[in-house]
């Protein structure tokens, strides 16, 4: 899909090609392994908590809206944009914006060391509770 979608986009004068590709893939790797921090907590809960799909279902839809692929951060005002910079994800979509375009300028205070940041304390935070409820989840 996203190939076709290449050429598509090619074939009317588009340039996919980040400015800065090797920034955009760092970037891109941190949103994953955010994904996986994610996924490891969310297959423990599933496992050991019957119910929990509503919750997730809305954290993870509250995490998308928030971070900034529907709409641009920079034009939510001031004090709601300080709020919205909580969320580690929001500081991969619009880093991944600045190094596609040279003209977009992403929102004062966005560090991609939050994002690695908060991915490995996910990550470790899903491996930790893989670790606990293993015989759990085996036995279930």
């Amino acid at each position: 899909m996203g190939v076709s979608l290449g050429f598509g986009a090619s074939f009317f004068g588009l340039n996919l090609i980040p400015e800065e590709p090797l920034l955009a893939f760092i970037d891109y790797l941190g949103m994953w392994l955010m994904g996986i921090g994610y996924g490891l907590i969310s297959s423990v809960a599933t496992e050991l908590i019957p119910k929990i799909n509503i919750v997730l279902d809305f954290f993870g839809k509250f995490l998308y809206l928030t971070s900034g692929v529907i709409f641009p951060v920079a034009n939510l005002p001031e004090p709601y944009r300080s709020w919205i910079l909580i969320n580690p994800l929001l500081h991969g979509v619009e880093g991944a914006r600045g190094y596609f375009s040279p003209y977009y300028h992403p929102v004062p205070g966005l560090e991609l060391s939050y994002l690695y940041l908060c991915a490995i304390i996910i990550i470790f935070f899903g491996l930790a509770l893989h670790r606990r409820f293993e015989q759990a989840m085996k036995t279930k």
